[in-house]
């Protein structure tokens, strides 16, 4: 029986192999979406083909519970990459959540978004933002005097 908690599961073929890793807010409620409770519980079929393919394929479920839903999008997209799962296609690029970086010992410090950590540069990051990283700089902006780019200086 799946926890109600938030988490990322793991779907594996006959042969052991991974064929998907998906993150959900409550595990027992986005794994049950995927089918029809029917006495033979079949793939829902208002389901992606993609996503079909892969629950016809699917032999077994593993999970990983975590503390919250960014948690959980947070790993998924680690385990995505470090893993890069069959029917995983949409975050197998190199790109990753953005975060907010700063570097107070500047003078004028500012915050940029950058979806890279930089070690060894001295600088406070804060995020990752799964969305609307771009829209919390924007309000920092419009609420406190900072300086926003170097040419401003």
């Amino acid at each position: 029986m799946l926890p109600d908690s938030p988490g990322v599961y793991h779907y594996y073929d006959t042969k052991e192999r991974l064929l998907y890793i998906g993150k959900a807010k409550n595990l027992k409620n986005r794994v049950r979406s995927y089918f029809r409770f029917t006495p033979e519980l079949k793939p829902n079929p208002s389901l992606s083909p993609r996503i079909l393919k892969m629950l016809h394929e699917a032999h077994r479920l593993d999970y990983i519970i975590v503390e919250s839903e960014e948690d959980a999008l947070i790993l998924e997209n680690a385990l995505i990459k470090q893993l890069k799962p069959k029917y995983n296609i949409l975050l197998r690029d190199d790109k990753t959540y953005p975060y907010s970086s700063i570097d107070e010992r500047d003078p004028f410090p500012r915050f940029e978004l950058t979806r890279k950590i930089q070690k060894g540069r001295n600088l406070t990051y804060y995020g990752p933002f799964p969305s609307g990283g771009k829209a919390l700089l924007d309000a920092l902006y419009d609420c406190f005097p900072l300086v926003q780019r170097k040419k401003c200086l």
